[in-house]
């Protein structure tokens, strides 16, 4: 966890220091949490937390949602993230039930990492929160979606990182720091290096991970990166040129105008492209256009290879820490679930 990326991310906010949450309080104690956390998701719990409007330490909350003579209490929290859900409109019913969710989510989590245990007792039980669907086709794209996106999307870049996404799992991060240098073209695949300081948007990391894609994805690799160099012909001699060092190792996702690449223009970047992604989505036809991400393409990534080859290659494949990850936050299979299913087996 990058404390120094995650305050870009927090100043960034309107009136933060005003907020009633004391959004560098909570980062500085996750920061001495003996838990672990990857700057990627203080950063989404940031997000949410954004969008709370009452101080959750107060002994009187006042929402400003509601009427200023309304009483609130904890209690109701469930009732009052259906009241912040409608004011956003959504289009769909997933949409609304993953934002009640992560609402609830990320104040708990707020209120872990500062200590107020009387507070998260005060909280309604997880377990009254309906969960947000994770299982295709709801929630991974396929790859016919995919040609529907690049048919309707002028950009090549995004035409390329749409297929990256797709079909190898790749956080948006990655791809858009992503260097020519980093490729080795296999005979089965294509393989990609991610150096580990640009993984899990640590800076500490030092082991590098490593992505693959189909090999049928050869050719419009191979033009992307001639596109980079502005040639037409000889492939072969400018990839030489390039591992030699002759030719300047070029980014081939070129999205950011900011030559250095800060925290804050990826993170700027994430949201413009997830931005365009469901924009273009909703030009193709896709009817649930508002569910696309770039994140919703490394779930589906996940569970392609879950579906596939089983749970343990589908954490290697995403580049998990743990099973536990990639089946809790990719599959979502939660305790409940798996004690319904004991029941369900025994009657």
């Amino acid at each position: 966890m990058e404390q120094e990326s995650l305050m870009t991310v927090i100043t960034d906010i309107d009136g933060w220091e005003e907020h009633p949450i004391k959004f560098k309080k909570y980062i500085n104690q996750l920061e001495n949490s003996d838990k672990s956390y990857s700057t990627d998701t203080v950063v989404n719990y940031i997000r949410y937390l954004e969008k709370i409007d009452f101080d959750p330490l107060s002994s009187e909350p006042c929402p400003d949602i509601y009427e200023e003579d309304t009483s609130f209490h904890l209690s109701q929290f469930l009732e009052y993230a259906e009241k912040k859900a409608n004011q956003r409109g959504f289009y769909s019913s997933n949409s609304k039930v993953r934002f009640k969710y992560f609402l609830y989510i990320a104040l708990r989590n707020y209120l872990e990492a500062l200590d107020e245990d009387e507070k998260i007792e005060e909280l309604p039980p997880s377990r009254k929160l309906q969960k947000p669907s994770s299982e295709p086709p709801v929630q991974a794209p396929e790859e016919r979606h995919v040609k529907k996106l690049i048919k309707n999307e002028e950009d090549l870049d995004y035409q390329f990182a749409y297929q990256l996404l797709f079909y190898g799992g790749l956080r948006i991060s990655e791809i858009l720091e992503m260097k020519a240098s980093w490729l080795t073209f296999d005979e089965d695949y294509i393989k990609i290096r991610i150096p580990g300081e640009k993984a899990k948007g640590s800076k500490q990391d030092v082991k590098p991970e490593h992505v693959f894609i189909p090999k049928k994805l050869s050719d419009a690799v191979k033009q992307q990166i001639k596109r980079k160099y502005d040639i037409s012909e000889g492939f072969e001699q400018l990839w030489d040129e390039i591992q030699t060092g002759e030719k300047e190792d070029r980014y081939l996702v070129e999205i950011i105008e900011d030559s250095e690449k800060s925290f804050r223009e990826i993170h700027n970047a994430k949201q413009r492209f997830n931005r365009r992604l469901e924009k273009t989505a909703e030009e193709a036809g896709i009817n649930w256009s508002e569910d696309f991400s770039s994140h919703r393409f490394r779930k589906g990534f996940v569970h392609k290879m879950k579906q596939k080859y089983g749970l343990s290659d589908a954490k290697e494949l995403a580049r998990h820490s743990s099973p536990e990850t990639t089946q809790n936050h990719y599959l979502k299979t939660e305790l409940e679930e798996k004690g319904s299913k004991v029941e369900e087996a025994w009657n």
